[in-house]
């Protein structure tokens, strides 16, 4: 199991005027729900996707509906990240950029922490 970017509507409303998505990374089970999840954004309003490979190769892309509401976005031969410099906009791409939460270690690290803080509550 791995890490993959997901995204899921939201019931807020963008400055837009267009409902925004939640962005993020989760680790489906077998039961084809999120066992582990790290949001990223949830003011997106706006999702592209980029998917050329550094050799100016097409990327395919496939997405699956789990069963919790999540959108998951993966592709078999190789991983993908999202870009959000932003808040409002999100860019599905094959390379890493220089949004931080692209380390997969890291994510392993950051939904710890956020595992334990809602703990505590």
């Amino acid at each position: 199991m791995r890490w993959e970017p997901y995204f899921r509507p939201t019931t807020r409303v963008h400055d837009s005027g267009f409902r925004c998505f939640e962005c993020g990374y989760l680790v489906a089970g077998d039961d084809n729900k999120a066992i582990k999840k790290v949001v990223i954004a949830r003011g997106v309003d706006h999702i592209t996707n980029w998917l050329f490979s550094p050799t100016g190769e097409a990327v395919a892309f496939d997405m699956d509906l789990l069963r919790d509401g999540n959108i998951r976005i993966f592709n078999h031969k190789q991983p993908l990240f999202w870009d959000i410099p932003g808040f409002s906009d999100a860019t599905i791409t094959p390379q890493k950029n220089r949004d931080p939460f692209h380390d997969y270690d890291e994510l392993d690290k950051l939904w710890e922490e956020q595992s334990e803080k809602e703990a505590k509550r």
